[in-house]
């Protein structure tokens, strides 16, 4: 019964020869130091195998950002192995993180299991175990990377606001954005995310600092919610005594 419990065997496992990471990261295979190898390279094979541009539409965001998240959770615990477990090593977070930003990048059918090990050479269901671990070390930096300016900063913020755009005693640019949803959520309220630009939605009111910094964040109500709406909900308006005094 055991030999038995699948319906269709599994094919064996097949790894790719090809560092497909390695050629979107710098485009080039580790080589020995060996000048007479190194000079056997004609100038296109030591080109980025993706351009800047290439990068940015591949992956929705530049090589700087990218390399700026995975050094901030490169150090979170879900990447490193339990004491006692004798599993084989995980996968690089660069690796895993490549392959999160494009699944969140693609919409529909693009971002399922075989499409992933078509583009990345990895196994059908390893886009489903990175995920997790990558959702957990990105919302574990929230709370950093998202933080309202103490009165201190609200102060030099204010003075750089009125230097630079005449604007007087702000501390951050408000505005409510929507981001559009694939299909209908299957939900009791699913009406409500319908809204008068998309045809389902999330509304999502973003507050960013004079420096691009982003400050605040309220997300999470259905695309029907006026701006105002959200706005009324928010800390700040809800508790102004624990954002400005």
């Amino acid at each position: 019964m055991q030999s038995r419990r699948y319906l269709f065997c599994n094919q064996n496992y097949r790894k790719s020869p090809c560092d497909r990471f390695k050629e979107d990261l710098d485009g080039n295979e580790d080589s020995d130091d060996n000048e007479e190898d190194e000079a056997s390279l004609n100038e296109a094979a030591k080109l980025l195998w993706l351009t800047d541009e290439e990068f940015l539409q591949k992956y929705r965001m530049s090589r700087k950002s990218f390399n700026c998240i995975l050094k901030e959770i490169k150090p979170c615990a879900v990447f490193k192995k339990l004491e006692g477990k004798t599993s084989p090593p995980q996968t690089p977070v660069a690796n895993q993180l490549m392959v999160f930003l494009k699944y969140v990048g693609t919409e529909g059918n693009g971002a399922s299991g075989p499409n992933q090990r078509n583009t990345f050479g990895i196994g059908k269901g390893s886009s489903d175990v990175f995920r997790p671990r990558m959702t957990t070390s990105i919302l574990a930096s929230r709370d950093v990377c998202c933080t309202w300016p103490d009165a201190e900063e609200r102060r030099e913020l204010a003075k750089l606001g009125e230097i630079e755009s005449d604007f007087l005693n702000y501390v951050g640019i408000a505005n409510g954005t929507l981001f559009p949803l694939a299909f209908e959520p299957d939900a009791l309220d699913a009406p409500d995310c319908s809204g008068r630009k998309h045809g389902f939605s999330i509304t999502t009111m973003i507050i960013c600092d004079y420096n691009k910094k982003l400050r605040y964040r309220l997300a999470g109500c259905p695309g029907s919610c006026h701006d105002n709406r959200v706005y009324n909900n928010t800390g700040f308006v809800k508790k102004p005594e624990d954002c400005f005094l």
